[in-house]
């Protein structure tokens, strides 16, 4: 196989060479015999580069620049454009740049290192570079070009070469072009960039075309207008929320979120009235975070209220509960980063407002997620204990939510002596309403039972039991010795160890063969 790589080395193309001296690289690499490394080292000569195209594909393969081997890899081949330059003119060096990258699917690795040399010391080369790919190729220009452009508009200031080529990217008057426009300005942080209100009418003027091959490019480049103090400025978000779908709206929020040009103000009225449609991703949480810590909770639970009435709409019209979740996961919630304290008034908000809103139609399956999401803790400490004894409290004789404070309680899967406290001190009132009415009864007792041994996902060793439930059967008989046989709760506490014991014995033993 060497034999005939050697002998066929000026048949293959470049991306044919760069894939050869990669995989050559890696089997010296691990540990090839000497005689192998010396054939080796015969097709690497029969390979070696004959004009600049092929020692551009070098230069960029793994075999020549592999992080591995090399600890500052990007000053090496800033270094190596320092010497090319030295070597090659303007037009042969990009006219090898274009017939090096014109067959590779993506950026190679550290070409932009190559690239930014040339932009920020060597701006001659870098123009023709930038006037020949955009008359090679649009793909290619597209890909390449905005960042030479950007260069010449942030960098060097030359005004007349920027804007006599966004005329001529706008006779196109294609997607792909205004693309290209927008990268330049997607790729500045708007409170460290000028910006001009003539940049800001033309990333407009692309927007109002309504393209939504320019959506995504929009969601980083549109954050600008605000930099530039444009009137519209706030509008024009709010119609890009509209419009756009969220697969293509997640860099506008993770650029909203660090955006200092945008006012508090402006920041609650996009995420606030604007957002509601979409998903709560993690790129929304943050700048719901923001809006929390300088506005409070009260505008983030009316958010978040907005939210469930339109899943339940949604519910309501397709008849399904799949697809829109108006909350994430609470265990995956960064809500209140930085913002700790005000976690247990917001739950209370939800707490309180899910004891009162209608349970027709099957919507508390769904409502209860609101609780999830803005659970204070997984542990259940003292605050939490006293403010829930105090709702139980008021609401013993009120079936309905008292059974849905208890229902409440399960989201808390670390079970500890608070909570146990607790359901054995609301017992005493659940037990009242066999008098009363023996159906509610049951359900309020299968509310406690559900708190005590909802525990979410379980793991541990196969053939063992898990150690949630042995320290549950330890918590459950620790409290039962302190109980007097006469109490209705210990029989309910028995009944519900029962049901642990049985967990824990599955955990051992699966119809007689262990697991």
């Amino acid at each position: 196989m060497l034999a005939f790589l050697t002998s066929q080395a000026d048949t293959f193309n470049l991306l044919d060479r760069k894939e050869i001296l990669e995989k050559l690289y890696w089997f010296v690499k691990w540990g090839a015999s000497p005689a192998l490394v010396k054939q080796i080292d015969g097709v690497k000569e029969a390979l070696k580069p004959k004009n600049l195209v092929e020692r551009l594909s070098q230069l960029f393969s793994k075999a020549e620049i592999s992080i591995l081997d090399m600890p500052n890899v990007e000053k090496y081949v800033a270094d190596r454009c320092e010497e090319i330059v030295q070597t090659a003119d303007e037009e042969l060096l990009a006219d090898s740049i274009i017939a090096y990258l014109e067959p590779q699917p993506y950026p190679p690795h550290y070409y932009w290192v190559f690239q930014n040399v040339l932009e920020m010391k060597y701006p001659d080369y870098a123009k023709v570079l930038h006037d020949r790919m955009f008359k090679a190729s649009m793909k290619l220009y597209g890909m390449y070009g905005s960042r030479i452009l950007g260069s010449f508009y942030y960098l060097h200031h030359d005004q007349d070469f920027f804007w006599n080529q966004v005329s001529a990217l706008q006779r196109l008057n294609t997607a792909e072009a205004d693309n290209t426009i927008l990268t330049v300005y997607a790729q500045r942080v708007p409170d460290k960039t000028d910006v001009s209100l003539k940049d800001a009418e033309l990333i407009v003027a692309i927007f109002n075309k309504g393209n939504k091959e320019n959506n995504y490019i929009l969601s980083m480049a549109i954050q600008l207008i605000f930099a530039a103090k444009y009137p519209q400025a706030l509008k024009i978000c709010q119609r890009y929320l509209a419009r756009a779908e969220q697969r293509q709206s997640e860099m506008f929020f993770i650029r909203l979120s660090d955006n200092q040009t945008v006012t508090s103000a402006q920041m609650a009225d996009l995420i606030l009235n604007h957002t509601i449609r979409y998903y709560l991703t993690y790129e929304i949480e943050r700048c719901l975070n923001r809006v929390l810590k300088e506005q409070g909770i009260d505008v983030v639970f009316d958010y978040l209220l907005k939210r469930y009435a339109h899943k339940k709409d949604l519910v309501i019209n397709t008849r399904t509960l799949s697809g829109y979740e108006f909350v994430p996961q609470g265990d995956h919630s960064q809500l209140f980063d930085q913002a700790e304290g005000l976690k247990l008034s917001m739950y209370k908000k939800a707490l309180e407002w899910y004891l009162d809103i209608d349970g027709e139609g099957g919507h508390l399956f769904y409502a209860k997620n609101m609780l999830e999401y803005l659970q204070p803790s997984q542990l259940f400490d003292r605050p939490l204990f006293d403010y829930y004894k105090f709702q139980i409290e008021t609401f013993t004789t009120d079936g309905e939510r008292l059974e849905r404070l208890l229902d409440s309680l399960s989201i808390f899967h670390h079970k500890d002596e608070m909570l146990v406290q607790l359901i054995v001190d609301a017992f005493d009132f659940v037990n009242d309403f066999q008098d009363v009415s023996e159906e509610q009864y049951k359900r309020l007792r299968y509310e406690c039972y559900s708190a005590l041994t909802t525990m979410g996902v379980k793991s541990g060793t196969a053939g063992q039991p898990f150690q949630v439930d042995l320290d549950l059967k330890n918590l459950l008989e620790s409290f039962m010795q302190r109980l007097p046989d006469s109490l209705p709760v210990k029989q309910f506490l028995k009944e519900v160890l029962k049901s642990v014991n049985a967990d824990i014995d599955r955990g051992l033993d699966r119809e007689n063969l262990t697991w």
